[in-house]
């Protein structure tokens, strides 16, 4: 491990990605240190080989083998995602029918009590002195009669 904190910059230098500043102060760096400039010189060794080694070629039936494996296992995943939303939303979508279904039958009214019906209605609708009514309807709503259980 380099023991240089200029070392992080040598390969941005080596690609000429350093403002004329940074370049300036590793410049003057660069001359009296003695782990940055053996590392910058086995990047230009390094650099010099890769670019004399040249362009491998890939053959054609293993490219083709090669699309044929990333198309086959991006859909996939993508078919089993949607497969999976798809039996998640059908599933909700049977227990809110089947739940409505049994409200139906049982008789009970999925219909708003009054008193939630009356606070929807504009200031300007609700005649005026309701507000005792109103209490009224809560706590006829609220009462174990209709259903509420007493936890």
């Amino acid at each position: 491990m380099l023991e240089c904190g200029y070392c992080e910059k040598l390969s941005a230098y080596h690609d000429g990605r350093l403002d004329a500043t940074a370049r300036s102060m590793l410049e003057q760096h660069l001359g009296h240190c003695p782990v940055c400039t053996p590392e910058l010189d086995r990047l230009g060794r390094l650099s010099a080989l890769l670019k004399g080694a040249g362009a491998v070629e890939m053959p054609v039936g293993a490219m083709r083998r090669f699309h044929a494996t990333a198309e086959a296992a991006g859909s996939f995943s993508l078919n089993r995602l949607a497969e999976a939303l798809t039996a998640v939303a059908a599933t909700i979508l049977v227990a809110c029918g089947l739940w409505m279904w049994s409200l139906s039958m049982t008789g009970r009214s999925t219909r708003a009590p009054v008193w939630e019906a009356s606070v929807l209605q504009r200031p300007s609708e609700t005649p005026a002195g309701q507000e005792d009514q109103f209490a009224v309807w809560v706590v006829q709503d609220l009462s174990l009669e209709n259903g509420h259980d007493s936890n």
